[in-house]
């Protein structure tokens, strides 16, 4: 069998797709079917990015390659008439017109060979963040085998992004 959603049928981006692509959480979740239900009656929704955001421009692009509408704006000055669906870190208003996705914290796995310095992990993780249209800033903790615990690249690299380390 094949499951599909109105909105799929019907050829419409929803929001709760858009979010799984970015890595975004949507919320409040109830405020999905009131967006899809607008979509489906072929009204505007608009889609503002938080201009705050450090991956605004990422975020952006990637819905203009999907034709949704967008801005990137202030979204704490912005007044909202319309249906839409923001994307920010920001705590805004509970309306039932207003989606927010929110970017989720990254937790970074790190293998690594013995001996590895620390620049190079943090490299590394400045590389993989920019693959996924992130910044090293975004990462909330380090995480590898406990039989790394004492790999001086590792702990000195944890320290230096200011997040916890796993193990």
């Amino acid at each position: 069998p094949v499951l599909t959603t109105a909105t799929d049928v019907q050829g419409y981006t929803a929001p709760d797709a858009v979010a799984a692509e970015l890595g975004l959480r949507p919320e409040p979740k109830r405020n999905i079917k009131y967006i899809n239900q607008r979509l489906l009656l072929d009204q505007p929704v608009t889609y503002i990015v938080d201009l705050s955001l450090p991956q605004a421009d990422y975020f952006a692009q990637y819905l203009l390659t999907k034709n949704l509408p967008v801005t990137i704006e202030d979204v704490q000055q912005m007044t909202m008439e319309d249906a839409c669906v923001c994307i920010t870190e920001h705590k805004l208003d509970d309306r039932e017109n207003l989606l927010l996705l929110r970017p989720r914290k990254l937790v970074a796995g790190i293998g690594c060979r013995r001996g590895t310095a620390m620049h190079e992990i943090c490299s590394a993780l400045s590389w993989a963040a920019k693959q996924v249209g992130r910044s090293p800033a975004d990462i909330s903790a380090v995480a590898s085998v406990s039989i790394k615990s004492n790999e001086a690249g590792l702990l000195l690299a944890a320290e230096k992004l200011g997040v916890k380390l796993v193990f």
